[in-house]
Formats: C-alpha cells, structure tokens, sequence
C-alpha cells in the first residue's frame, strides 16, 4: 500500500488517479479515494466506470445524494451496465426510497437476468414493502440459480413468517443453517423466528450460539437481552444491554432496551437517563419518546408525559400507541373529551386495536354513556377474547345498566383470566352486594384488599356491605382504614357516622358529619344526616338549622324535606310538617307517602 501513489508520478492521467483511488477505497481511505476519483474525473468525463466507482465511494461517505448522481451519470454513459443500477438502488434504499430502488433493481434484473444476488437485495426490498409473496418469488428466482445460497434462505424465511408459514420459515432457516453453519447471522435470525411464536426459551439458545461465534458483535447480545426481558429476567437483560452498550456506545437501541428494562425494576431514574441517550442517539426516536411518556405518566410527571406523547405524535403522526397512551393520560386529567379523541384516532390508524376499544370504553364510563362502553368492550372482546380488563369493563358497562347477573359473568371471566385484576373482584363485589349476597361480596372484597392493600376506596366500599349486612362495627373498622389512607376524603366521614348512627352513639356520628362539613361545607347529606342524629338526641332547634342549611344548598332535595317534615311534627307544626312531606313526595320520596298518613292524616 505504501506505493499506491506511484502511478501519478510517472503517468499524469486518468486512468493512474482511478487505480489510485480503487487502492485507496481498498484501505477504507475514502475521503483520499474521492479526491482520486474527481481528478480522474477531471481528465476524462467519459468514463462509465469512473462514475460508478466514485459513486460508491460517495456511498460509502453517506453523501447518497450525490452516489445517485454518479450512479444516473454512470448509466448515461453506460445504458447496460447492470451495476449502476444496483448501486444507484442501495443508496435509495439508505434515502428510504425503497419504490425507487424497486424500479432500479426491475432495470438490473432485466440486463443480468442470472444474477442471484439482485434477487436477494430485491427481494429485501419487497418484503420491506410488505409485498411478501413478490419477495419470496425473487427468493425461490435465487434459490433456482444458485441452490446454496444461504442468504436467499433467509430471506425467503422472513418472507414466509409474515405470511405467516412460520413451519416453513423455519426450514428455510435450518437450510440456511446447513449450508452456512458459522454464519452468527442466521442464528440470530432463527433466534427471531422463535421470538415471534413467543418460544423465548429456544430463542435464548439461537442467540447465545450467535454470540458464540461472534462474541464481539452487539447485535447478539442485544437480541438475548430482548428475550431475557420478555422471560422476566430483568437483570439478566440489564447485563446483555450493558454489554451491547460496551461494544457499541453510539447505538442507540440497547439503550432504549436498558431502559424498558430498568423501568420493570422500578428504577425510574436509570431507565429515564436510558431513554434520554436513546433519544440524543437518534434510535427510534419516536417509540422512546412515547416509552418516555408512558414511564413520566406512572412517575406522576404528567406534564413531562404530554410533552412526550405530543412529540411521539409530531414525529410519527400515524403513531396509534402513541395515541392510546396520551388517552390514558387525559384520561387521569380528567380530560375525557380529549382521552375519547385520542382513543378514537388510535382506533382509525389500526381498527384492530383492541386495548384501544377497550380504553375508550373506559372512558365513556366514566361519562356514563354505557352503552356505548358496551359496544366497545365487544368490540375488544371480539379483536382480544383474552383481554381481562375488556371483560372488566364490559361488567361495569353492564353493572350501571342494572344487568347484574351478566356484568357477574363478565367479572366471572375477567378473574378467570387475571386472577390479579382488583377492580374484577371489586366489580363483582358491589354485584353480590346488590343481589343481597353479603358474605359473598365481602370476600371479594377482601381480595381485591388483599391485591390492592393501600386502596382507601376498597374498604370503603367493604365498609359499606358490611353495614348493609348490619356488621356496624366491622364496617366503622373499614371506613376507620380508608380514612387512615385519605383523611380528606368527606365521604368516608359520612358512612362512618352511619354507622355510629344506626350503632346508636349520635355524638360520634354528629362528630363525624362535622368533620365531613369542615372538609366540605356544601354537602346537604351530612347536614340531614347530622339533623338526624340531633333528633336523636332531642336537640330539634338544631336538626331544624341543618335541614335548612341542607336545602338551601339542595333545593331539590326529597330526603331534606322529608327529614324536616318530620322533625316539624316533633316540634308540633303540624301544618309546615304536611308541607314539607308533600313536597318530599313530589320530589320522589319513596316514604313520604306513608308519613303523610301516619303524621298528617287531616
């Protein structure tokens, strides 16, 4: 190599700076084999040859623009030279012009009609653009030309488990495995066939045969780091990252891998300094930002979370994931008109999108339009028959519809298939709790406690079976552990002194109604209640002041009017007792008929 400058010293010409240059591309000096090149060009503008030398010169410098260039000139000079077309169809393929590369490859085929390779590198191509049975078409065309070659095997392969033919993909690559057994690439590649049939086991040992062979190549360990995660071994999977990392610290996608993983490891922190290499790499920049989300959403970074899915959309506009995941976070803004439109245009990117459905389902439960979360929970169930939350969902859509016996099938299915899921025993809880099975509803309860132990609303709600099946002091023990978890949640105080209520101690429950008030003095329930409970105890002055205060803030209110009745009766207005009963029985009370008779039968 030390003479390949010779030439020019003695010949000032063309051909000496084209031999020069190939010498140099030869010793990777490419920027040296360009200047070569240009001078050779220089001197003569006529060569075919040249051009499409330099042009793979250009190609090699990633100036793909300017190889196309020379490949187009090189094919003005030279109409039949096969090679520029090829060459001119792997820079388009670097510009993602993969129809483009298409048209030059058509051209290549018909000047070299035997040429394997060009039926490999189109077929490529095609499967690429989704076009598999063109792809294996150019692969068998290959494969007839020359039976041993190894890479038409695994390219038919791919082709095949698009289509779903995984038994023959498989062949293909055990063929490709005969005929090349040393090659790291195919087992990786047979490492992936199994990965997609979800035999992570057999795909591990694909992938630890290809870093056998090429121990020094990232691409092996990033694959078993893949597989390790998808079998639950976290660190095991940090370990094959860090290595991929090690050999190649400016890929970005063992980052972004690292950091899924990190992330299942509740280490937030490192997986967010993962995700952000990632993303100051350039891998996959879209899909980080949106797993950026997704983690700053569960973080509680909900602004941090918008920013990211925003971005996702504004790099991928066709990004439904990216979509559904802003849904659900609008969804914890309560932002339920922005959550439908986001699960609605996830659905109209992919209509097969079951989790979607099913998301947007719990939206319109959450504005009570059942029926249509009905509609959607069956359209979930029809795309994901497996998808538990959907069978969830589908229970309360049908629980809210008074249809009590299905929504306890559905709960039925939901645990069935995730015997975790907390809100299928809670669902299914409230459902025997209608249907007046207690004991029953209190065992789910209990699960769903037991899965979801800092849950105050959970035994809240137990509380609440508990004191319809006239356990006043296991429900005050449940209410006295929700509010232990949310001491600012008025409605706990409430039920509580219900119960101390209906236990009779009314100066514990008149203590509680006032606690609820302090929290929040606009709500009309605890000042009946409370007007109740000083009933109880002979104080009618200051039942009469709550049930006022209670209808001031709810004019329409059957239960104020119907407790003021009666308290009036007490305090012998007869006349302003059978005004306010009969008011509470056109506002729809279900007892003030009967008062009417037994307190006012004039």
């Amino acid at each position: 190599m030390d003479n390949y400058n010779k030439p020019i010293q003695y010949h000032n010409n063309a051909l000496a700076y084209s031999i020069s240059g190939r010498a140099k591309a030869e010793a990777n000096d490419y920027e040296g084999a360009l200047i070569d090149y240009n001078k050779s060009i220089a001197l003569n503008s006529e060569s075919g040859a040249t051009y499409n030398e330099r042009g793979i010169i250009k190609d090699h410098l990633k100036d793909y623009i300017g190889a196309i260039k020379d490949f187009d000139m090189a094919i003005k000079l030279n109409p039949n030279q096969s090679t520029a077309y090829t060459n001119k169809a792997r820079s388009k393929v670097k510009l993602n012009d993969l129809a483009g590369a298409i048209l030059d490859y058509n051209k290549a085929v018909s000047l070299t009609p035997n040429h394997e390779r060009i039926y490999v590198e189109r077929g490529n191509i095609k499967s690429s653009l989704k076009d598999f049975k063109g792809a294996i078409q150019d692969f068998n065309k290959a494969i007839q030309l020359s039976p041993n070659y190894a890479s038409a095997y695994i390219g038919r392969g791919r082709a095949k488990e698009q289509l779903h033919d995984f038994e023959g993909g498989m062949w293909d690559f055990d063929k490709a495995i005969e005929l090349n057994p040393d090659n790291h690439d195919i087992y990786l590649e047979k490492g992936h066939a199994y990965m997609r049939v979800k035999n992570y086991h057999t795909a591990v040992e694909f992938y630890n045969k290809a870093i056998e062979l090429r121990p020094d190549h990232n691409s092996g360990y990033l694959s078993l780091g893949i597989a390790k995660d998808y079998l639950r071994d976290f660190m095991g999977a940090i370990e094959c990252f860090n290595k991929a990392i090690e050999l190649n610290p400016d890929f970005g996608k063992p980052y972004f891998e690292r950091g899924h993983s990190k992330g299942k490891l509740k280490d937030n922190t490192g997986a967010l300094k993962d995700f952000d290499k990632a993303i100051e790499l350039g891998s996959e920049v879209a899909t980080v930002y949106d797993n950026r989300g997704y983690l700053r959403h569960h973080m509680k970074d909900f602004d941090g979370a918008m920013l990211d899915f925003n971005k996702a959309i504004e790099l991928t506009p066709d990004f439904s994931t990216a979509y559904n995941n802003r849904g659900l976070l609008k969804n914890q803004l309560k932002d339920s008109a922005g959550a439908l439109s986001d699960f609605t245009k996830a659905i109209e990117l992919d209509p097969k999108f079951a989790n979607a459905y099913n998301n947007r389902a719990g939206t319109k439960i959450t504005i009570k339009d059942f029926k249509g979360a009905l509609l959607d929970c069956n359209t979930s169930l029809l795309l994901n028959p497996k998808l538990a939350s959907a069978f969830a969902n589908r229970g309360i859509a049908k629980q809210k519809l008074l249809d009590y016996a299905g929504a306890k099938e559905d709960y039925n299915k939901a645990i069935l298939l995730n015997p975790k899921l907390t809100s299928a025993y809670e669902g299914r809880g409230y459902v025997k709790m209608k249907l007046k099975d207690f004991r029953s509803s209190i065992a789910d309860y209990d699960k769903a406690i037991e899965l979801s132990p800092f849950n105050s609303e959970l035994y809240n709600e137990r509380g609440i079976v508990k004191k319809q099946w006239r356990d006043y002091k296991g429900a005050i023990s449940d209410f006295n552990k929700a509010i232990e978890f949310n001491p600012r949640h008025s409605k706990l105080y409430i039920n509580r002194g219900h119960a101390n209520y209906l236990l009779k101690d009314y100066n514990a429950a008149i203590d509680n109604y006032d606690k609820a008030l302090e929290l929040n003095p606009r709500l009309g329930v605890a000042y009946i209640n409370r007007g109740n409970s000083k009933i109880k105890l002979y104080d009618y002055d200051g039942a009469m002041k709550d049930y006022d205060m209670a209808l001031q803030i709810s004019p329409s209110d059957s239960n104020g009017y119907y407790s003021r009745g009666i308290a009036k009766f007490w305090l012998d207005d007869k006349k302003g007792a059978k005004l306010d009963l009969i008011k509470s029985q056109q506002l729809g009370h279900p007892k003030a008929k009967d008062a009417i008779i037994k307190y006012c039968p004039e």
